[in-house]
């Protein structure tokens, strides 16, 4: 149809010619050049588009495709309207690229001209690129180009993580509910997994990363293949202790460990007029074979048994840091298996922990509120301490009409480290903070505030693995905010 059309323009362009109407001729070549369908050709269509970028009309557009939007994608069945959407915000995200980039360039050969330009042409971006501190105008580190909702989930979420690869995220709410989910080009439910047993933990393998591990709280760990979507295996860890509250995939993806704690008398969501009671102490760290399915030790807690609520590896597997109901941080050499560190860390239980970028320290997150950078190799030494508020620590509370209130104690990630280890994003009461990693006299500074919830924030994530950092936030009304963020290299 579109090849039709221009020939039909040549032909009467021809005809024109021929007949010397010039003018007539004149009038057609504008109105052709000023046709916003451009014949329905879509060559043209991204020529008009890339043209717009080029010139930093951000103005013409807007107004372009909300032409493009009312005359094309607004007669196409509903099932493609996320495709468009998508499609939208690609296209406002390569034209803030765009800027930026020319603007760094620029800004090498000449300063004050490209300073006076872009502050004309991306006054929008500039907002979004740099704030008043103390009267000086400083740079944002990120951009957030765009901010996705996954709505599949009904009740509260427990744990959200995206996979090695940056592709997929499972999920898991407080009914037990895990959702596979894919966000590019559109988000997409990928499997739904439904357990007769209830779910307290999960874990992305390391290879094949399409593996996920699912903890009970009947004592059994299950591998799921998310393409064939079933259970490949049901491992029963143990009896004694069922609640599997924390699992950590090695790198190399031979192995994972499991934390297997006691029946807790509470459950980790609590109504109105309960007590909160503290979980039992009593608890095993094992650690499994994913070929062989095999329990291939139990790791010496000392002093203990005690409950382990979180855990991670290092980037090589050979270092592994847990943090316990009695405050203690943990850290096993996994080449001999033994453990080569141990110290008190909080008051209170330890909720979550995880290497720093150069792994020479380890920071954790506890109940008395307390965000804290550990040296690894000075006998768990402080390096720095920064005071959270309740909203990034737990327990989480969500109250409601008539007095209802519902109280959620801490079981997934509280923080996420950027791809670099210099910012750290935490949960939030109405979304996820990031801050900038400073020295402790300085304390954290905020960098960017991600919003978008109405409920309190309970787990994060952050995934660099694409071009463009991904950053997970979920709440207690069970929504799932996937946010995108350009960084602004120095």
């Amino acid at each position: 149809m579109a090849s039709a059309v221009e020939r039909t323009d040549d032909l009467v362009r021809e005809y024109l010619i021929y007949r010397g109407f010039t003018s007539t001729l004149k009038l057609l070549d504008s109105e052709i050049k000023t046709d916003k369908e451009k014949g329905s050709r879509v060559d043209k269509i991204i020529d008009q588009l890339q043209q717009l970028i080029q010139s930093y009309d951000l103005t013409g557009l807007k107004e372009y495709w909300a032409y493009l939007d009312r005359r094309l994608f607004s007669r196409l069945e509903d099932v493609y309207r996320p495709t468009v959407n998508k499609l939208r915000t690609s296209l406002y995200r390569f034209y803030i690229i765009h800027t930026v980039q020319s603007s760094e360039k620029k800004n090498d050969s000449d300063p004050d001209t490209q300073t006076e330009a872009l502050s004309d042409q991306t006054d929008s971006t500039n907002q979004t690129r740099v704030c008043e501190v103390g009267g000086a105008s400083v740079e944002q580190p990120f951009i957030k180009l765009s901010q996705e909702e996954y709505i599949e989930h009904h009740s509260s979420i427990m744990h959200c993580r995206v996979d090695c690869s940056g592709r997929r995220v499972a999920s898991l709410d407080v009914d037990g509910v895990v959702k596979v989910w894919a966000f590019n080009p559109i988000m997409q439910t990928k499997a739904t997994i439904m357990s007769k047993s209830p779910l307290l933990s999960l874990e992305w393998a390391a290879k094949p990363d399409r593996l996920l591990l699912l903890g009970s709280g009947v004592g059994t760990v299950k591998l799921y293949d998310t393409d064939a979507k079933k259970n490949l295996y049901e491992m029963t860890i143990d009896n004694i202790h069922p609640r599997i509250l924390s699992l950590a995939c090695s790198p190399s993806g031979t192995s994972f460990v499991c934390s297997a704690a006691a029946p807790a008398a509470q459950s980790g969501v609590l109504m109105e007029g309960e007590a909160r009671v503290s979980p039992p102490v009593s608890g095993q760290l094992l650690l499994w074979d994913t070929k062989t399915v095999k329990q291939q030790l139990q790791f010496a807690l000392e002093p203990g048994p005690v409950a382990i609520n979180c855990t991670a590896f290092n980037h090589n597997g050979n270092l592994l840091v847990t943090g316990a109901a009695d405050g203690m941080i943990r850290l096993f050499d996994m080449q001999r298996y033994e453990s080569a560190l141990s110290w008190k860390a909080h008051d209170g239980e330890v909720y979550s922990v995880e290497f720093s970028y150069d792994e020479n320290t380890v920071f954790s997150i506890g109940e008395d509120g307390k965000f804290v950078q550990w040296n690894i190799h000075r006998s768990g030494v402080k390096e720095s301490e920064y005071l959270l508020s309740q909203d990034a620590v737990g327990p989480f509370v969500l109250s409601g009409y008539s007095g209802y209130k519902q109280v959620q104690v801490p079981r997934g990630r509280l923080f996420a480290f950027d791809s670099e280890g210099k910012h750290v994003l935490t949960c939030s009461s109405n979304g996820g903070n990031i801050y900038r990693l400073n020295k402790a006299d300085v304390g954290l500074e905020s960098v960017l505030c991600l919003g978008g919830h109405k409920a309190p924030v309970v787990t994060v994530d952050w995934c660099s693995a694409m071009d463009c950092g991904i950053c997970l936030t979920a709440s207690m009304d069970g929504k799932i905010k996937l946010s995108t963020l350009l960084a602004q290299k120095p």
